[in-house]
């Protein structure tokens, strides 16, 4: 089990939540997970009693923290390079 995807989409889940001037296609959301996935560590246990051990230990705090501040990154990145042109709402503009 990967807990840096998990940790990932539950922050990008809450951005999106919160924010309106980013796309929230399927493009641009798998995108972002690949591109923080890439850049952060991951931690692979084999099973959920270890998710929970994890968890208490405080790493998933800090994996968040990360992952927040590398998905800022790449949302910054995307708004002066998007990866199509309809870049505010949650479909890709067509071709």
């Amino acid at each position: 089990m990967n807990y840096m995807t998990d940790a990932i989409n539950e922050v990008l889940n809450d951005m999106f939540s919160k924010r309106t001037d980013i796309c929230k296609c399927d493009k641009c959301r798998s995108y972002i997970i690949n591109r923080v996935a890439k850049h952060l560590c991951s931690i692979y246990t084999p099973g959920e009693q270890d998710k929970s051990n994890v968890r208490v230990q405080g790493v998933d705090n800090q994996l968040k923290a990360d992952a927040a501040i590398k998905i800022n990154e790449i949302i910054d990145e995307m708004k002066n390079a998007p990866l199509h042109k309809n870049t505010s709402t949650s479909e890709p503009s067509p071709p």
